[in-house]
């Protein structure tokens, strides 16, 4: 139970962290980039060993989530470039280095090996660039990997100063060293084992081109975006402020101190006749006023579109989370924003920030799509090719998670029951894609599962896990959460349920936590035999104190008193607190009726420690330490002892133990210690 709650509040804190990431949020809190100047020949000897930051002088210091570093000659000018990679925006940058060189020299060497007792790229191979009038070889090694989620060129760059190349020494990876001759400066020369000379290599003309970009500031307005789902989402019919038309509805949120959706009403007004003859209605959905006031301030824009208010509805709120839950960067909606539904009630665009009407016309294409890629084609932001992959789908579990995480319970259920009703009639047009509708349905139906066990509906849960796990057998997390609604239950005769679902995790995988659940089942179902293999093949997968001491129980059940003393000496080994491990093998230590393993002194340690655990109040714990005092063969202790056990009981008003303590007592005042 400890590890599953560990692992539960870690995929707790998994999800809160991975949220955060989805709304923009800093891994760094924007902490800036870092270069540093190696002061090493600089200043002397004390200043060997330092470097000074040179972050804001390069231009370095930018404010991203970086990840990679490579350095590679991009423009082959003897210089070394960089790119950089990060896990935000921009996701790549190229920093083309302009700096002087002061006339000094460089060369930049590629090494290949001969493929057989050197691999080709050399990876391992040792260079030793000796320069004239330096006292010490400049040094380089080929490595196969430069950073995380980064590879550097595999040309190696030395920089020689105003001096010469005396000569080139490579120590190749096994050991045989080898001098080349031929490198100048200012050059790129290939080295090819065995060859012993340098090969002049010439650059390309040109470099390839790259298009520069300016990194729009962290708190300029957030630009117009258009989204078109791979796969259309089904609404519930209340989601939608009208009725679509014969092809579909365009609704648009706006508000009447606005000027982009001024601007946006003025320009819609031209095209909104052609688009309701071509059956696509617009709804302008008002945020900030009534109905009527709405209505005067469209009309004097020159529209004659539908008006509604939302004002006051929660509608909005539902569909910004929707869009939220269909976005990788997930922020709120803008004014303007706009929604392209089918005409049966699905969701098939939106757009964020001002649409250009005749974007909006050509999307109306995508209202009846019925080829594979049509969307896929349309969402990509490349045009042309093949695409391989099956069609994916753009998933209802997105958006049912953000409306949960804002408290849109009720919606929540009411959209995922509307994707169910949807996704049990479509059958996909691409066959490759009947596996993704098959997941969404399975994902529905689990999602209603835990909303129904959340509110104690039993039976609703249990219909919705297992039509998900019909649909998916292989979720092994679905049968784990039928599981706990069973179990929440406390019937005693959901116990075969449980067992079922239990045998169906191990046919997948041999769980010990699930071997464990299933082991302590069967023992507490009075199915002991059956338990034992189960309890031992997951303590021998992890060694779990509660198991091991469930694994003794059923030892001691099938009277294999030996066994049960080694599995709780083990269960103690793990956690040498736990006090039914403790009680039960001092009980076995003083009672059992094999004289081999009985031993009063070590029980008496072991009775004592669970004593000390207990605070010396539990009258069970005490009566087992005066069966080890009677074993030991001092009982005037024994009967002391359980005379006060016996005292507590009757304070607790136990109804058994005052009296089978007082039995015990007098036994041992007759000097007869306690047998099982």
């Amino acid at each position: 139970m400890a590890k599953t709650a560990e692992r539960d509040a870690y995929q707790r804190a998994w999800a809160a962290m991975q949220k955060l990431l989805r709304e923009g949020r800093s891994f760094s809190s924007r902490e800036r980039n870092c270069a540093f100047l190696n002061l090493h020949g600089s200043g002397g000897a004390e200043e060997a060993g330092k470097f000074a930051t040179v972050s804001a002088a390069t231009g370095l210091d930018f404010p991203d989530d970086g990840r990679g570093l490579a350095l590679c000659d991009w423009d082959h000018d003897g210089r070394e470039d960089l790119w950089t990679i990060n896990r935000t925006g921009p996701r790549v940058r190229l920093l083309l280095n302009r700096y002087g060189t002061g006339g000094n020299g460089w060369v930049s060497l590629r090494l290949t090996g001969d493929g057989k007792s050197v691999n080709r790229d050399a990876v391992g191979a040792r260079i030793e660039v000796t320069v004239a009038g330096s006292a010490k070889p400049l040094l380089r090694t080929v490595y196969g990997g430069g950073g995380f989620l980064s590879q550097s060129s595999v040309w190696q760059h030395f920089g020689l100063g105003a001096g010469a190349i005396e000569k080139i020494t490579v120590r190749w990876p096994g050991g045989p060293v080898e001098t080349f001759t031929g490198a100048e400066a200012r050059g790129f020369f290939d080295l090819k084992q065995g060859a012993g000379a340098a090969v002049r290599w010439t650059p390309p003309d040109k470099a390839p081109a790259l298009a520069t970009g300016i990194v729009p500031d962290d708190n300029a307005a957030a630009g117009a975006a258009r989204v078109v789902l791979v796969a259309p989402l089904p609404l519930p019919p209340e989601f939608l402020p009208a009725k679509p038309g014969r092809k579909g509805l365009l609704v648009q949120l706006w508000s009447t101190t606005c000027p982009n959706c001024a601007a946006q009403m003025k320009a819609w007004s031209k095209q909104e006749a052609a688009w309701l003859k071509a059956g696509v209605p617009v709804f302008a959905w008002c945020l900030d006023a009534p109905v009527a006031e709405a209505e005067k301030k469209a009309r004097a824009l020159g529209t004659k579109m539908a008006v509604g208010s939302a004002a006051d509805s929660p509608l909005p709120a539902v569909w910004n989370a929707i869009q939220k839950g269909l976005m990788g960067y997930q922020q709120d909606l803008p004014v303007p924003a706009s929604f392209l539904v089918d005409a049966a009630g699905r969701l098939v665009a939106f757009y964020k920030g001002p649409a250009d009407a005749k974007q909006i016309t050509s999307d109306f294409s995508l209202l009846a799509a019925t080829k594979p890629n049509d969307r896929l084609n349309a969402a990509a932001p490349e045009r042309g090719g093949k695409w391989f992959d099956a069609i994916a789908g753009t998933g209802v579990r997105g958006p049912a998670v953000i409306l949960i995480d804002e408290g849109l319970l009720p919606e929540t259920e009411k959209l995922l029951g509307a994707a169910i009703a949807y996704y049990k009639e479509q059958k996909s047009a691409d066959p490759s894609a009947e596996g993704w509708r098959t997941k969404e349905l399975a994902d529905s139906h689990r999602l209603l599962g835990t909303f129904a066990s959340d509110r104690k509906d039993w039976a609703g849960a249990e219909e919705n896990y297992l039509a998900s796990i019909a649909l998916n057998p292989g979720s092994g997390m679905v049968r784990r959460e039928l599981i706990r609604t069973y179990q929440a239950q406390r019937d005693r005769a959901l116990y075969p349920k449980i067992v079922e679902q239990l045998q169906a995790l191990l046919l997948r995988d041999r769980d010990p936590e699930v071997l464990g659940k299933l082991g302590v089942l069967y023992l507490e179902a009075g199915q002991a035999a059956e338990a034992q293999p189960l309890l031992t093949e997951s303590a021998a997968l992890r060694a779990d104190a509660l198991i091991l001491l469930q694994l003794g129980q059923a030892h001691r059940t099938q009277g294999h008193g030996e066994q049960a003393a080694a599995a709780w000496t083990h269960a103690l080994a793990v956690n040498g607190e736990l006090m039914p491990a403790l009680n039960n093998l001092a009980w076995l230590r003083a009672t059992h009726p094999d004289a081999a393993l009985r031993d009063g002194k070590a029980a008496i340690a072991l009775a004592e420690r669970a004593v000390a655990v207990t605070q010396g109040k539990h009258p069970i714990v005490l009566g087992t330490l005066a069966a080890a005092q009677a074993e030991a063969g001092d009982f005037s202790a024994a009967a002391a002892t359980a005379e006060k056990a016996r005292v507590i009981a009757v304070t607790a008003r136990d109804p058994v133990w005052p009296q089978r303590l007082a039995d015990w007592k007098a036994r041992f005042t007759r000097q007869e210690p306690l047998r099982e």
